[in-house]
């Protein structure tokens, strides 16, 4: 339990942090062109699913990588 609880101030987002991200200008992408996420799906990165404080990926290791 003290771990959850650890984990979860790390995950606090404070009122300036929140105010930064509020700002932030996210660019219209037109329909065909060129994403930030593309990079990662080329180099095998599958996002899954991305909500507000949240980017959920897989990936798939080489088997080099692994025993």
């Amino acid at each position: 339990m003290e771990m959850e609880k650890k984990v979860n101030k790390s995950l606090d987002v404070t009122e300036n942090e929140s105010e930064a991200v509020s700002q932030l200008v996210v660019p219209v992408i037109p329909p065909g062109g060129v994403s930030f996420y593309d990079a990662f799906v080329v180099r095998g990165i599958r996002v899954n699913r991305v909500e507000p404080g949240l980017i959920v990926c897989t990936l798939k290791v080489p088997p080099r990588f692994t025993n």
